[in-house]
């Protein structure tokens, strides 16, 4: 027997006819957040036309403009408000949880997007918004970039559900009831997706979380010269993400680390909102509940540098997942496929925990077994001591793209296609999301009540496979279930 099986067993499973081999079974405010100094001009990836702007408390956002200059004023043609739920819904999500973080929460009724005049210098506009008594940030509207995957070979199989250290103990997590993530919600935040292929039957009811009239059609990439097919590379890539966490456990294609929970879809582009991640993720905190798990397959230039790093690098994303995680959920974030150091100087402390911690787990990408340099950190992968785990960077074996395979009666169906090589910090992120929504449906399914995300997060830390290679370049350990599933604590007797 395994080392470490018996023990986790002893408490977990409370009848040897739980014991499966297969895939059966259950189907704030606080420290001040760091920020960069303002642009002299607007820096790749940001908007020229359109501003964030995050008030000081007590300023009256329903006129955000009567406290401005007439320099200012005029500048703006437009204003709404950053986040789409009703005030009411904000201020609960605010105080009802806080308690959980132990530090106050940002009010996110304060932050307002402005469109600005033909003409303006939004530059100049910014560096004057800062010295407005009542501004407290003031920042480029973001716009989306590519989401974080990159070309491979297809050589390498789905070893990612094996055991550790190779694999993440998925097979073993699948054995004990919740361990294949029944019980959990996964929000998958990003761009695209089809969710009818095949072997995605948990997404073919899926309704997508928007507002009201608003579509996720993407009219903000024609900005940044995208040329076609951008919709269907963007669709391909959530089908990837969402074949590794939730596909079908049956006999055929793949099966998904998470086969048993269910998904959640929330663009980050809209045609009505344009690019705001931070609003999707606070519809899918509305939606959702404590233990659920909200996926940020998102990427954005960091630390005054064209490289991808972490998207909470947006402060309305970093406030928004603190919102999140107040209210119990889990939030996985890839780190960005830009190769950064997020320790050094030129990110003003934004990714330093002591300075501030938004509560999501931030996962860099880390070479598999067949690579010959196992659990060391891919060269695309930023890094630093704000990266918590790691998941495989390469060779992720998964649906969509059709690289691997088309049906042969109908190729050019992509509700057939697999790929053999989705990689980057997408697919590492997509393993570690679907690593800790197992871990909470074990914890479910145990009490009745999820882990909260700190300690989530602590125990994956703690109990997974460290990293190898050079650790001054920290990406994390790569998730252990097995170990990690020991520490869940009995809510019922564990006598078998």
């Amino acid at each position: 027997m395994r080392p470490g099986y018996a023990s986790v067993l002893a408490c977990l499973v409370s009848s040897a006819l739980l014991v499966m081999t297969g895939c059966g079974g259950d189907s704030p405010s606080g420290p001040p957040v760091a920020t960069e100094a303002t642009p002299q001009t607007i820096p790749p990836g940001y908007s020229s036309k359109s501003v964030h702007v995050k008030f000081q408390e007590g300023t009256n956002v329903e006129r955000p403009l009567e406290g401005l200059p007439p320099n200012l004023r005029n500048a703006v043609v437009s204003h709404n408000k950053l986040f789409s739920l009703p005030e009411q819904k904000l201020n609960e999500l605010r105080f009802k949880e806080r308690g959980r973080v132990g530090t106050p929460l940002p009010d996110l009724n304060l932050w307002v997007e402005m469109t600005l005049q033909s003409g303006t210098d939004a530059a100049t506009f910014l560096a004057e918004m800062k010295h407005v008594s009542n501004v407290e940030i003031a920042a480029p509207a973001p716009l989306p970039q590519p989401p974080p995957w990159i070309p491979s070979d297809f050589t390498r199989k789905q070893g990612y559900l094996d055991p550790a250290s190779g694999g993440v103990e998925a097979r073993f997590s699948w054995t004990i009831p919740g361990g294949n993530g029944h019980g959990v919600t996964i929000y998958d935040i990003e761009y695209n997706w089809l969710r009818t292929h095949d072997d995605l039957t948990t997404t073919g009811g899926v309704t997508l979380l928007l507002n009201p009239g608003d579509t996720n059609y993407p009219p903000g990439f024609e900005e940044l010269e995208c040329t076609a097919p951008c919709d269907r590379i963007n669709r391909e890539h959530g089908t990837a993400v969402l074949g590794a966490m939730v596909a079908d456990c049956d006999t055929r294609g793949v099966t998904g680390i998470s086969w048993g929970a269910k998904i959640g879809l929330a663009p980050a582009n809209t045609l009505n909102l344009g690019y705001n991640p931070a609003n999707a993720i606070l519809l899918a905190v509305s939606n959702g509940s404590a233990g659920d798990v909200i996926l940020l397959e998102q990427q954005y230039p960091v630390c005054g540098l064209p490289d991808f790093g972490p998207i909470e690098v947006l402060p309305s994303v970093f406030d928004a997942i603190q919102i999140a995680v107040a209210q119990g959920l889990v939030v996985i974030e890839a780190a960005g496929n830009g190769g950064v150091n997020l320790d050094q100087a030129a990110c003003s402390g934004v990714f330093n925990r002591t300075v501030q911690d938004s509560g999501a787990i931030i996962v860099g990408a880390g070479q598999p077994p067949s690579s010959g340099a196992d659990r060391q950190r891919e060269g695309f992968s930023s890094f630093g001591s704000r990266i918590d785990l790691q998941g495989w960077g390469s060779g992720v074996v998964t649906t969509g793209y059709g690289d691997l395979y088309r049906d042969p009666d109908r190729p050019a169906d992509p509700g057939f296609w697999y790929t053999g090589g989705f990689n980057g910090t997408s697919s590492a992120a997509a393993i570690v999301a679907g690593a800790a929504a197992n871990l909470q449906g074990i914890a479910l399914a145990q009490s009745g009540v999820p882990l909260p995300p700190f300690q989530t997060r602590t125990l994956l830390v703690q109990t997974g496979s460290p990293q190898l290679g050079n650790i001054a370049e920290p990406i994390g350990p790569r998730p252990n279930l097995l170990k990690a599933a020991a520490h869940i604590p009995c809510g019922r007797s564990c006598d078998p």
